[in-house]
């Protein structure tokens, strides 16, 4: 079996819960998350979608980012290499900015334990570019960077490259790539060209995507803004190309609350129907006894749905032979993931938020 799985941080509810209370599986709003990027607010946080070929400026993936209208600050960044000496300026590629992108870069510097030790900004424009158009901004521009440079090295500092936004009464948006250091003699030095994420294979934490050996792994995106089901996020799957099985495993058990008789979430069909396969999965001292939902039927019409299914739904299936757990029906207490399956004749996407443990 494949397996794809990439750390984003993403968390799950602690609140327990008595009779017609709810436990949370899994937190889509905590999606907005990346290893080395940056997402700070004090209201909504900025918002990212991932870019695959043809839509990137080069390589395998390039980045979209929304902001919303801010309280007092919205910030997003990525952390970089300290600048060499012989730096001429901040340069990367952007596209169809929508509003007034953010106003100001930041150089933020950093020790080697990760503390702020100064900062460096400059004001920035955004002239209207539906190609990929290169953006530069010299050293320059940011004052005392230049002296910084030539001052005498620190052993293991860097810099976070951060775009504030400022505007509290609308929203905006950009696509981004190739960002670098451009040092003497126009050489560029990358600091994020976002390859290590990969569109085609990205996976929030807290999830596997797989599928056998000859078929391909579901994918994963967010959607944002008015495309969620509620809130700020939610995430869309694809499968497709499937030989003999494929599926999406939130993969860390969460405890059924006090009078939880059911599994709920929010699901938007946007091709061909959910996974027919609904699974909650109890681990066991060895193995896992699983409990299969095959006759759930979603909504017609495009839109959002909200699913109630009590456990009463899920059929147990036939334990492992070295299965050493409880057989009993499904209960408050319980520790459950949730999978979500498909096999041959199934292909489709549809979007999921809002999973939960629920009373009925």
């Amino acid at each position: 079996m494949k397996k794809t799985l990439l750390a984003l941080g993403i968390g799950l509810s602690a609140a327990a819960a008595l009779f017609g209370a709810e436990q949370v599986v899994y937190d889509m709003e905590k999606c907005v998350a990346l290893p080395g990027m940056s997402f700070w607010a004090d209201g909504p946080q900025p918002v990212f979608r991932l870019l695959a070929p043809p839509e990137c400026a080069s390589g395998n993936s390039a980045m979209e980012v929304r902001f919303f209208p801010i309280k007092t600050y919205c910030n997003f960044g990525f952390t970089a290499p300290y600048p060499p000496e012989d730096c001429k300026a901040l340069t990367f590629n952007y596209k169809d900015p929508v509003g007034t992108p953010p106003g100001i870069v930041e150089l933020r510097e950093l020790d080697g334990n990760w503390k702020q030790v100064r900062s460096f900004t400059a004001r920035i424009t955004w002239e209207p570019a539906s190609e990929w158009t290169a953006k530069t901004i010299p050293v320059e521009q940011f004052p005392g960077l230049s002296e910084a440079l030539r001052g005498p090295a620190a052993k293991g500092r860097r810099m976070i490259v951060l775009f504030n936004y400022t505007n509290k009464r609308e929203g905006a948006g950009v696509k981004l790539d190739d960002a670098a250091w451009l040092t003497a003699g126009d050489k560029r030095l990358p600091i994020c060209d976002f390859e290590k994420f990969r569109a085609d294979t990205w996976v929030p934490d807290g999830m596997w995507l797989w599928a056998d050996r000859e078929s391909d792994n579901p994918t994963a995106s967010l959607l944002s803004g008015g495309e969620a089901g509620g809130g700020l996020l939610s995430l869309a799957f694809r499968f497709g190309d499937c030989r003999y099985f494929q599926g999406i495993s939130f993969h860390r058990p969460v405890e059924v609350p006090e009078g939880g008789a059911a599994f709920s979430f929010r699901y938007r069909v946007l091709e061909g129907g959910i996974a027919p396969d609904i699974r909650l999965i109890r681990p066991g001292e060895q193995g896992e006894l699983v409990f299969s939902c095959r006759d759930f039927k979603p909504e017609e019409g495009n839109g959002w749905h909200t699913a109630v299914i009590p456990f009463d739904r899920f059929r147990q299936q036939k334990a492992p032979g070295n299965y050493r757990g409880n057989l009993s029906a499904l209960k408050p207490g319980d520790k459950l993931r949730i999978d979500f399956c498909a096999g041959p004749g199934y292909a489709g996407s549809f979007a999921l938020d809002d999973l939960k443990f629920t009373g009925n």
